[in-house]
Parts: structure tokens; sequence; C-alpha cells
């Protein structure tokens, strides 16, 4: 499940820090302070694929387990 995990996140993380470059970028509040709240955003997008991830390998697999029997 963790090599599941592990692909998965590599979308899933790629996703939410695009999404948050594109908040940070798009609300002019924030774009003021660009260079300083991008990495942060990336991270945190990073951050929050890995529980995410998690629960998508693990419903892959159980789904799969499923489908054997």
């Amino acid at each position: 499940m963790l090599r599941i995990a592990v692909l998965v996140w590599t979308l899933v993380g790629g996703v939410l820090a695009l999404a948050s470059i594109a908040v940070v970028v798009t609300v002019p509040a924030l774009a003021a302070d660009d260079a300083r709240l991008i990495p942060w955003g990336v991270a945190a997008g990073l951050l929050l694929g890995v529980p995410v991830s998690l629960l998508v390998a693990r419903r892959m697999v159980g789904a799969e387990a499923k489908t054997l029997r």
C-alpha cells in the first residue's frame, strides 16, 4: 500500500502545491508578499497531500481486495 500511496502523493501533492501557488498569485493581498508565501504554500500543499494519498491508497487496495474475492 505504501508504494501506491507514494505514487498517489506525487499527483495529489503536486496538485495541491500548484493550487496554493495559484491562490497566492491571484489574490492581490497575498501577491504583494509572494516571494515569502509561495514556498510556504507549496510546502503546505505537499504536506496536506500525504494523508489524502494514504486515504486514497487504502481505498484502492480495499477495492482491489474486494474484486479478487
